[in-house]
């Protein structure tokens, strides 16, 4: 656990912006995601 804790925190210090694109696309990809089931439940509906 300690060994992985720090390999984890020494890729943050370096790569911090890579996480933040990360986890944008994460953002975005879970809006399309709602969006698509949105239209499915409106389809659904009518």
């Amino acid at each position: 656990m300690p060994s992985s804790y720090v390999h984890n925190s020494s890729c943050a210090t370096i790569t911090p912006n890579l996480q933040l694109n990360v986890l944008q696309k994460l953002k975005i990809i879970a809006k399309v995601l709602c969006f698509q089931n949105l239209n499915n439940i409106m389809t659904n509906d009518m």
